[in-house]
């Protein structure tokens, strides 16, 4: 685990009364961070209220949930992975009729994920395909195909995300996997795309990359991610500026579309033990238990799992506790600070805020998946 050595403390005084508040060196250094203490108490309370579910009829099973977005008039389109299809709901979860089929011609996905409405059109991401298809949310009607190759040679991954950032341009995440030696990198590289999917601009953020876990078999080699590795995390906010940072603590970085760097918000928090033998006993095959006992195991957990960015620039960020089943969801105002937090079971995962509603994936009691909307209230 990185070891950070603390050289400055500040003093902030508020209506809690006096706290210091230890920075690392690297972010003491660093030019406009508004600096908070993780152990604030929130300014307001929140409370959130079940008001519709979005999941499987008569007529249809969800398989592998990949994403929502939510219309301004409440309908949901609920991206469906190993289907291929968008599913479409209305407000109050009745689904309505299903968009796009397993396949590799117009209109078909490999594997549908991301569905995104932009001035009146609906996106879809194929990761597989390297592209997104374009409908008509209405009614269907398959309109385009956009590439999403970057129009570069060096990108060793698959498009993972991407936004509509203004009107025939895209934002376009990958995840690049190189081999260094005996160890697997995986790091996150970002590109504007125009509408055929050529490189408009790269590099303006320069990730870290992060190691990956690898297992070598007889014919085979496995590599994934171990629930102690850092990963990175980037959102885009609608002043069309990226918010990032690594799990490893909460701090988030704000940078230009131009690659200009405007400002941070950092929370000084200890992270959550990790409880290595219970880690350890999810592997079942003895010889990966043993190849990750070989490894360098930090102490602690990552700070946080993931943040949304919602309609008003407020983060929600999602952070590990003691309790490995249940996370402590912040919500932070458009300057980092603690508006308000809440538990959830570490299962739920929040996909989007919008217009005062709240959606998390769920498993209902039938172990089905769901998507559960939640009215939220900041009191």
């Amino acid at each position: 685990m990185k070891k950070y050595l603390i050289t400055l403390s500040l003093l902030i005084t508020g209506c809690y009364g006096e706290e210091v508040v230890k920075i690392p060196e690297d972010i003491a250094a660093m030019q406009n961070v508004a600096v908070y203490s993780g152990d604030a108490d929130p300014i307001y309370s929140i409370t959130l209220e079940k008001t519709a579910l979005f999941g499987d009829t008569d007529d249809l099973f969800l398989r592998s949930i990949g994403g929502i977005t939510v219309s301004d008039s409440g309908d949901l389109y609920l991206a469906d992975s190993q289907e291929g299809s968008v599913h479409v709901y209305d407000e109050f979860g009745s689904h309505t009729f299903s968009i796009g089929r397993k396949g590799e011609g117009p209109g078909e996905f490999t594997r549908a994920d991301r569905p995104q409405l932009f001035n009146g059109e609906l996106y879809v991401l194929d990761v597989q395909q390297q592209r997104v298809s374009v409908f008509d949310p209405n009614n269907g009607q398959f309109l385009r195909n956009i590439s999403m190759g970057g129009g570069s040679q060096d990108i060793s991954g698959f498009p993972v995300n991407f936004e509509a950032i203004s009107e025939n341009r895209f934002l376009a995440f990958y995840n690049s996997m190189q081999q260094d030696g005996e160890r697997f990198l995986r790091k996150e590289v970002l590109r504007v795309l125009d509408e055929d999917g050529k490189e408009i601009a790269s590099d303006f953020i320069e990730f870290e990359a992060g190691e990956m876990f690898m297992i070598r078999g007889e014919n085979s080699i496995q590599i994934m991610s171990l629930p102690f590795m850092r990963d990175t995390h980037s959102e885009i906010n609608s002043n069309e500026q990226i918010v990032w940072g690594y799990s490893d603590r909460i701090f988030l970085q704000f940078v230009s579309l131009d690659g200009e760097y405007i400002r941070s918000v950092y929370h000084s928090k200890e992270n959550p033990p990790l409880d290595r033998a219970a880690m350890l006993s999810r592997y079942e095959d003895p010889a990966v238990r043993e190849s990750i006992r070989s490894l360098d195991i930090p102490e602690t957990r990552p700070a946080f799992q993931y943040f949304r960015i919602d309609d008003e620039n407020r983060i929600w960020i999602s952070l590990n506790t003691e309790d490995e089943d249940e996370n402590e969801i912040w919500v932070l105002d458009p300057d980092g600070e603690k508006l308000a937090q809440f538990t959830r079971p570490s299962v739920n995962r929040l996909l989007l805020v919008k217009d005062s509603y709240a959606y998390f994936h769920e498993e209902n009691e039938d172990g089905l998946q769901e998507v559960v909307k939640y009215r939220v209230e900041i009191n």
